[in-house]
């Protein structure tokens, strides 16, 4: 993760946080949801995976309550994106 060797390389605190998956965590970031698991493409397949679509939701709305951010990126689904900023 080129921010965080950056930010080493200066003497500061970085702490990178996301929602991902493996390679997320590989590069550095402290992954609090693993949503790899949780892709698909079209509405009626994507159903399954709603609950615990929603349950990751609460337990990240609860992480970032609990250690408010100074810089939040929201990139792709749109949907638990609005909620979360």
């Amino acid at each position: 993760m080129i921010a965080a060797r950056q930010a080493k390389q200066r003497n500061l605190e970085l702490t990178v946080t996301g929602v991902g998956g493996q390679q997320m965590a590989a590069a550095g970031a402290n992954v609090i949801a693993n949503t790899v698991r949780l892709s698909a493409i079209g509405l009626l397949e994507a159903l399954p995976y709603y609950i615990k679509g929603r349950g990751l939701q609460k337990q990240v709305n609860q992480y970032l309550l609990d250690n408010p951010p100074d810089l939040m990126v929201l990139l792709d689904y749109m949907g638990p994106n609005i909620p979360v900023g």
